[in-house]
């Protein structure tokens, strides 16, 4: 008895004729099926060059909303920190006797007042700027995810266009086969 693995007789018989005409409609054939592959390989790469480019322009969206939220956040703690330095600016005066209301100490408190908030503002503006920076990735990311698929389809045709070329080129150099010449050919209605 054989072992399982040479129950059965796998041998691959070929029986090959050699014809001129037969290979090279195999190789116009070839190259048809290479053309169309190559073409659809190009539509397929507009495509996901056109889902990766909105997907960039998504995180930079997001990005964008991030940055507005952090410098919002940013803001509101420095203004918490100023509110508790001016606290202790007036605290300082109140146990060494100073008026507070009255005077330097005042104009003290005041500048103190205007630089915190000045502070704030900046984080706020930094901010929007990055948030800015943010939303024109996300359109430039839209605009290449608009023009990818159309990218795509064009150099599918330039692909088609030059496998035709090169498919006719050969039918006409095929032994047997082709177009014929412009004298074998009957133009008449």
């Amino acid at each position: 008895m054989r072992p399982p693995w040479q129950q059965f007789d796998f041998t691959l018989r070929v029986r090959a004729n050699f014809d001129p005409t037969g290979l090279s409609e195999a190789a116009i054939i070839a190259s048809i099926a290479g053309t169309a592959v190559s073409a659809g390989g190009a539509i397929m790469y507009g495509i996901q060059a056109s889902q990766s480019a909105n997907y960039n322009a998504a995180v930079a969206r997001n990005n964008a909303t991030a940055a507005v939220q952090q410098s919002e956040l940013a803001a509101q703690q420095q203004q918490k920190q100023a509110t508790v330095a001016l606290g202790a600016i007036r605290a300082g005066y109140g146990a060494a006797g100073v008026v507070s209301t009255e005077g330097s100490p005042i104009d003290v408190l005041a500048s103190s007042a205007m630089n915190a908030e000045q502070d704030r503002q900046t984080i706020l503006y930094k901010g929007q700027l990055q948030a800015s920076g943010y939303a024109d990735e996300a359109a430039l990311e839209a605009a290449r995810a608009g023009n990818a698929i159309p990218n795509g389809i064009g150099s599918a045709f330039g692909i088609a266009s030059s496998g035709a070329t090169r498919t006719l080129t050969m039918i006409g150099k095929s032994p047997g086969a082709g177009l014929g010449t412009s004298d074998q050919m009957d133009f008449a209605p």
